[in-house]
């Protein structure tokens, strides 16, 4: 059973597992969606690890201030990344 931290991802026909993350990069603020993406890519970049996660439809305006949103308060997370060395291959039948 997935359990907190982790991410399963489908990727082409095949299921990754990200597990025990070196990082859990996460952000409610729109003003450092930005930054924070930056320092998922730098992570990425200077070790050759691998990121999983998600950026809400909330979050639209950090990329373009014209995107105008409806605010939610049962969502408040603008972004969560998990960065890991590697993903394993996962079975999905061991759901």
């Amino acid at each position: 059973m997935i359990q907190k931290n982790e991410v399963l991802l489908k990727s082409n026909n095949e299921w990754l597992y990200f597990s025990d993350p070196h990082h859990l990069i996460s952000t409610d603020s729109i003003e450092s969606v930005r930054a924070a993406l930056q320092e998922v890519e730098r992570l990425i970049n200077t070790n050759n690890w691998h990121a999983a996660g998600f950026i809400s439809y909330e979050a639209a305006p950090a990329f373009d201030s014209a995107l105008n949103v409806k605010k939610r308060r049962q969502f408040p997370v603008a972004m969560v990344w998990t960065v890991s060395r590697a993903a394993s291959d996962y079975d999905i039948g061991e759901l």
